[in-house]
């Protein structure tokens, strides 16, 4: 156990008569410290007078120290205090008359700078070992019965900081490469950038070495890069970001707004702060202030089997240092309004006309994107483009066309529209052609008509 400057010691000796004979002769005992300088006494205290020994009897004294005066100084590490006999007469021998023993001072340690025990440019997720290494600079402590601290700062802040730390094992005790291992993980959210680590050493005592010099730079944080999340790489996903909230689905011919919350993400920065771009026609705008992009597709997208099958939409974000791009894969549905399929073309001689069930060619889903049966459907004639050549009427689902005499020919268009029960609406156009039937001659006789033969 070694002491500090200020400390109060107190120095114990035990004088014993180890000779043959009983001795009464007197002397006396005196504490001294020594001069590690000139090996000089300096008497502590009063000196005790011995005791009449009996063959082995024994005498105890004690003294206290003051060690105020005493500087603690790395290159003297130790004081020598001494016990010894002045005055004693008709010794056999007296090379037993002195005993010193040695006290350590109690230095504050020093630390060495940190040093990384890897690559110092670090990925997104990975983690960088920093051993410590110092000295006691004294005879008390070694590595063993000390502890250490580290810290992190953004480089040249001086904001210092061990939440990104954990470890601090003892490695290598009782060699000459003893030191503690420190293990940085910065959190996905860590700004990108370089990086300051310090260190320092606690003694047993509890004294703190200054922190070391300032390891500039000791690491790099590379930039995470701005990702699409998809159900495929949820294990790659930073963990402060949102919940994946599964695939996006948005109605066909309808300005629909998406949340991008969990569906695009950058580990360090901000949603608001990306730019999010693309050049497929359905993507019209990104709106950092609320987090959504908005779109607008056309069709509705179906596999052989007739099931709707997702559109992709591949966006580019960039986040202010790097740009990725990704592909978001959004299902389309239907948006409940009725939908034509193409109508035959009417074709018939003048004078006829035709009827045509229309059910077969329409279709109708709910708000939800379901089917449901075009049974329930309105059907009305919205426009005849030439009503001097046909006439067409509705009865339920089947289309009467007629040419409106027997010498009228040419093409007209007919506008049908259905509607839905909850008020939506779709509209076709029918083509009507009556061909052009070459008549038998007749003979106009009405010139002759009143003439009397």
């Amino acid at each position: 156990m070694g002491f500090q400057t200020g400390d109060q010691l107190q120095l114990d000796a035990t004088v014993g008569n180890t000779g043959n004979e009983d001795y009464s002769a007197g002397g006396q005992i005196q504490f001294y410290q020594i001069s590690s300088s000139t090996g000089s006494e300096n008497p502590i205290g009063q000196a005790v007078t011995l005791n009449n020994l009996v063959v082995g009897a024994t005498q105890s004294i004690s003294t206290n120290v003051d060690t105020s005066t005493i500087l603690m100084d790395e290159s003297d590490p130790n004081t020598v205090f001494r016990a010894k006999f002045t005055g004693t007469v008709g010794e056999s021998t007296n090379t037993n008359n002195m005993r010193d023993a040695t006290a350590a001072h109690d230095l504050a340690p020093s630390s060495n700078p940190p040093t990384a025990a890897g690559s110092t440019s670090m990925e997104r997720g990975e983690t960088l070992d920093f051993e410590i290494m110092g000295s006691s600079r004294d005879n008390v402590d070694d590595m063993g019965t000390m502890s250490a601290e580290f810290e992190t700062s953004v480089a040249g802040a001086n904001q210092w900081s061990d939440a990104w730390v954990s470890g601090g094992s003892l490695m290598g005790e009782g060699t000459g490469n003893a030191r503690y291992v420190f293990t940085v993980s910065p959190p996905n959210s860590a700004g990108s950038g370089d990086y300051d680590a310090r260190a320092r050493l606690i003694d047993a005592r509890g004294q703190e070495s200054e922190w070391s010099t300032v390891t500039s730079n000791a690491f790099s944080l590379k930039n995470g890069l701005p990702m699409v999340v998809t159900s495929d790489n949820l294990g790659e996903v930073p963990s402060n970001c949102p919940t994946y909230p599964g695939q996006p689905t948005v109605k066909v011919e309808t300005i629909e707004r998406i949340d991008v919350a969990g569906l695009i993400c950058d580990a360090e920065t901000p949603i608001d702060q990306l730019v999010i771009s693309s050049t497929n026609p359905a993507f019209r705008l990104w709106d950092p202030v609320t987090g959504e992009i908005e779109v607008r597709f056309d069709t509705v997208n179906k596999n052989p089997q007739g099931e709707v099958v997702t559109q992709p939409l591949q966006v580019t974000i960039n986040d202010g240092e790097d740009s990725n791009s990704g592909t978001l894969n959004i299902m389309v549905i239907e948006n409940g309004a009725p939908r034509w399929s193409s109508l035959p073309t009417q074709s018939f001689n003048e004078g006829s006309g035709s009827s045509l069930i229309l059910t077969p060619f329409l279709s109708d889903t709910d708000n939800l994107g379901q089917s449901s049966s075009p049974m329930g459907l309105a059907l009305s004639i919205e426009y005849i483009s030439n009503n001097s050549l046909i006439t067409a009427d509705l009865n339920g689902h089947t289309l009467n066309i007629d040419a409106v005499d027997d010498d009228v020919f040419g093409t007209a268009l007919v506008t049908i529209r259905a509607s839905d029960a909850d008020g939506q609406s779709a509209e076709t156009e029918l083509t009507v052609i009556i061909a052009n039937v070459n008549d038998a001659p007749t003979l106009d006789v009405s010139s002759f008509d009143n003439l009397k033969i």
